[in-house]
């Protein structure tokens, strides 16, 4: 993070405060653990939260200690900033997008999101497009949102302190961190506009402001036993908090950054002072502060670059920070330090001039990115619903993301494409409702990766249009939303749920079944069959949902084919190259090759799979045609 990590230094060797850079080493060991292992380390995002209270205290402590001196210019004060931060964060860009496009991974939505981050308002780019934070598809760049709000900071705090005068600051800082948390209520609980805003962020700046202010020109300080109190509680808190808080959690939008922001500055205010400010200042936490800023920059591009490679997953985070750490320590010592101490224009200009050479090649061979879950489903809703061959079972393809790629892929399939169909298909196509992200149990909040997210109401399917194509068979590929965690305040009060609780399992088969229904009056459906797979194979989730939907089953009307058990006996790799979604013979974000495994998928499973279920529970919607590889008997009819 910015100017927290300033080298161990608040701005002059003898003046070095004890502890800090210890407590910048465990701020950003805490962000580390929570990119690498989330399950693990689920709030180690607070890290960051800890990082700007210590931008905020440093700074205003090397400002006041200027201004004492009588040495403050605000030339030479943004003469550092630029020196301490831009190179090194312009370098990475630079890496990052040279190698992607060498790799040929670079593509048009990296050039806007490294445009952002060399603007330093990266933070704003998540909100406008309403991105939360911790999503799956985060860009290797996003974590630049946080330097952007410290950049911005920067402009205005030097104006601020000059402006205030040592004796009005101390009140200015309380009121404006008053007009801050006022802002985060106000953001009605929004998590983009709470967690990427920089007027909401910046109470946790204007915390580590409080303190310096507070302590500058006093030599009272809190008595040993009582410093070390505070700062082994807040530590405490801040390690506890990245063990069990989650992103989810409700609490954290309303008030919980806030909270971490006054605990960090208490313990900034007490560290010096305390016993424990010799373990922060030892060897490694100390080493690992100097170098934090590179740690901080360096670790999610490289961990999203492995990520897109073969290596075993348990090796990832092993070696993005074995990288991590070797690759920070060579750019301190021969990029960061020379940048910031034998510092001349001329040599920032030839490195600046270098990037920008790499750069502006990176965004001329930048690619078209690979289709969105947005593109393909605003794609499905223009295929007009077409039947063919009236004489086989009508699908209608209802359900999730991984229904919509399915979807999209059999578009591609020729038996499926309106124009060449043939009277030998074996089922035809009739139409698809397809809704990314949506249960189907369609109230209140759900998890999605570590963030809670209101269910929207796009994810209604009783406003599903019934004048179209009628339709034998409803196929459903859904279920992930419905057994993740969920939160119906009007149902189970504040306490989240899931289908290990006999309640929700009780209504989400009422949610169900009210959809079966809906299906069969509107659209003549006569059997729905549902595919048992969520996207984790072997997990107490998908467990859960196959024991709920052996309840469903019991149906006259409702077939389930196991998927589960057919991903057991492949390699799953070769079906869903993500562990959840198809690929559909073109490059998705979850689906870089041009392989069409939704065909495969749908041929060598699905095909047979449903005419053997259909035989045995309802061979009446069968014809000879439909599967002739099947013995049939005189259960069904002739055509």
């Amino acid at each position: 993070m910015g100017g927290s990590k300033n080298g161990g230094r608040a701005h002059d060797a003898t003046q070095r405060i004890a502890g800090l850079d210890g407590l910048r080493g465990l701020a950003v060991s805490l962000v580390l653990g929570f990119h690498l292992y989330p399950r693990l380390i689920p709030g180690g995002w607070l890290g960051v939260s800890l990082f700007f209270t210590l931008s905020g205290f440093l700074i205003t402590t090397v400002i006041l200690r200027d201004i004492e001196k009588g040495t403050f210019t605000f030339s030479a004060f943004y003469a550092r900033r630029i020196r301490r931060l831009v190179p090194a964060a312009v370098l990475v860009l630079t890496l990052f997008a040279l190698t992607w496009t060498v790799l040929g991974w670079f593509d048009e939505n990296h050039r806007s999101d490294v445009l952002f981050a060399l603007l330093q308002i990266s933070n704003w780019q998540q909100i406008w497009e309403g991105v939360p934070y911790g999503t799956a598809l985060a860009s290797p760049v996003v974590h630049y949102w946080s330097l952007a709000i410290e950049e911005q900071a920067y402009l205005v705090l030097p104006l601020l302190i000059v402006l205030s005068g040592r004796t009005r600051l101390l009140k200015v800082a309380v009121g404006l961190f008053v007009l801050s948390a006022l802002a985060t209520f106000l953001a009605d609980g929004s998590q983009s506009i709470i967690y990427f805003g920089t007027h909401t962020r910046a109470a946790e700046i204007l915390a580590g402001v409080i303190v310096a202010a507070a302590f500058h020109n006093t030599s009272w300080r809190p008595q040993r036993f009582l410093a070390t109190a505070i700062s082994a509680a807040g530590v405490g808190y801040l390690v506890w908090a990245s063990l069990f808080v989650h992103l989810k959690d409700s609490l954290v939008y309303t008030g919980g950054l806030l909270f971490t922001g006054l605990v960090s500055a208490s313990v900034i205010a007490a560290l010096p002072q305390s016993r424990i400010a010799a373990f922060f200042d030892l060897r490694p936490f100390a080493w690992l502060g100097t170098v934090s800023y590179g740690v901080y920059l360096l670790h999610w591009p490289i961990l999203m670059t492995l990520k897109r490679t073969d290596l075993p997953q348990w090796t990832v985070p092993l070696l993005t920070l074995a990288l991590t750490l070797i690759l920070s320590a060579v750019m301190y010592r021969i990029f960061e330090l020379p940048m910031r101490f034998t510092f001349s224009p001329r040599k920032v200009v030839a490195v600046l001039c270098a990037c920008v050479v790499f750069v502006v090649g990176g965004f001329a061979l930048a690619t078209t990115p690979p289709a969105s879950f947005e593109d393909i489903e605003d794609d499905l809703s223009t295929t007009p619903d077409v039947v063919v061959n009236a004489n086989v079972p009508r699908m209608l393809l209802f359900g999730d993301s991984k229904m919509a790629l399915f979807v999209k892929g059999l578009q591609n399939r020729i038996a499926f494409e309106p124009s060449t169909r043939t009277a030998d298909d074996l089922f035809t196509m009739s139409g698809s409702f397809t809704r990314i992200g949506c249960p189907i149990g369609s109230l209140g909040y759900m998890i999605n990766g570590d963030i809670e997210q209101v269910v929207g109401d796009g994810c209604d399917w009783s406003i599903y249009d019934t004048e179209k194509q009628p339709s034998d068979l409803a196929i459903i590929w859904s279920g992930t939303w419905d057994t993740t965690d969920r939160k119906i305040e009007s149902l189970f009060g504040d306490k989240w749920v899931d289908l290990s609780n006999p309640d929700y399992t009780q209504w989400i088969k009422g949610e169900y079944e009210k959809l079966i229904e809906h299906l069969k009056l509107n659209r003549g459906v006569q059997q729905v069959v549902i595919l048992n797979y969520i996207g984790e194979t072997l997990s107490e989730r998908q467990n859960d949902y196959s024991k709920f939907l052996k309840e469903l089953e019991d149906r006259p009307d409702v077939i389930v084919l196991d998927l589960v058990t057919f991903f057991d006996q492949q390699k799953i790799s070769d079906y869903l190259p993500d562990g959840s979604h198809v690929s559909i013979g073109e490059p998705t974000e979850f689906s870089p090759n041009n392989d069409n495994s939704a065909t495969d998928l749908y041929e060598k499973w699905l095909e047979p799979a449903l005419c053997a279920a259909l035989l045995e529970k309802a061979p009446e919607l069968l014809t000879t045609k439909t599967c002739p590889e099947i013995d049939y008997s005189p259960r069904v009819k002739q055509k």
